[in-house]
């Protein structure tokens, strides 16, 4: 009978081990979940503000392109003088 007592607290003993690594796996888990939503919050942030610059930019050669044509009616007329 205590061969049975002894056999079952070993197996009891093991299972708990096995089952507190799974429950460390599971919060090591959990974890890289978070940080892997963590990065994708900074690369969404990121994303909004390479599409802001893009559009500030855009805007910049527009405003540059309105100034060249205003230049270049300038130069006409001034040659249309000469």
């Amino acid at each position: 009978m205590t061969m049975q007592w002894l056999t079952i607290a070993v197996i009891s003993g093991s299972a708990g081990i096995i089952l507190y690594g799974f429950k460390m796996m599971v919060v090591r888990f959990d974890r890289l979940i978070q940080e892997v939503q963590g990065l994708k919050e900074v690369t969404v942030s990121q994303d909004a503000k390479i599409g802001e610059n893009k559009r500030r930019i855009d805007g910049n050669d527009s405003r540059l392109n309105d100034h060249a044509d205003r230049i270049r009616k300038v130069e006409l007329k001034q040659a249309s003088f000469h």
